[in-house]
């Protein structure tokens, strides 16, 4: 459902038919990235994510208001979007909150600019966007990372059509909760199973005994 070289995407909703152009992401959404030294975390204040909350965006790490204050001019917010650039590239997830947050230089913060949040995640996790991420990171760096700077580099075809850039966000919104809710099911059946045969297992050395 996204568009090759052709500009013209191979699947699309019906109703649609211009051509996408190709755009940087820089052009598209402001690139920011978070604090570079560790902060003194705090039992409570404001919630501080690192690459490792990336999946969830929730933490039990917290910083003062205060560092809050001086260290964030410019902080996650509701529909702006987090990606891993350190030990971890591309992996993103859109803020659902409107609480404040803090983050580390492991991730980078990702501005919309009339484009769809959800288009644009959905974008960012296509292959060709991911290969020309992992093009632009330094290679030779351990963890491997990629510099803010490049992230903005990378070209895409985007809709120019707000309705349909929300159409294609929505249904890949809901095939990730749908792949979610599957797999929940499958952990818990799983477990079930596993305590099933542990006590089958219990009760067959029972009566041998």
């Amino acid at each position: 459902m996204f568009a090759d070289e052709t500009g013209y995407p191979v699947l699309r909703f019906k109703g649609f038919t211009e051509k996408w152009e190709q755009r940087k992401l820089g052009e598209i959404a402001d690139v920011y990235d978070g604090v570079h030294q560790t902060p003194d975390y705090q039992d409570s204040g404001v919630m501080f994510l690192s690459v490792e909350n990336i999946k969830t965006l929730k933490s039990n790490k917290y910083i003062s208001e205060k560092t809050f204050e001086k260290n964030f001019k410019i902080f996650p917010e509701q529909g702006d979007i987090l990606m891993t650039r350190i030990g971890d590239i591309g992996t993103t997830n859109i803020v659902q909150t409107s609480k404040r947050l803090g983050y580390y230089v492991s991730l980078a913060l990702l501005k919309p600019k009339n484009i769809a949040s959800h288009f644009l995640n959905s974008v960012i996790a296509t292959p060709s966007f991911q290969i020309s991420l992992k093009r632009r990171s330094l290679l030779t760096a351990t963890p491997q990372k990629i510099n803010k700077d490049e992230i903005g580099k990378v070209y895409f075809f985007i809709s120019q059509n707000l309705q349909e850039q929300e159409k294609i966000g929505q249904l890949f919104q809901s095939l990730d909760k749908t792949i979610t809710c599957m797999t929940r099911k499958s952990n818990i059946l799983n477990n079930l199973n596993e305590d099933y045969c542990k006590k089958c297992l219990s009760n067959s050395k029972r009566i041998a005994a």
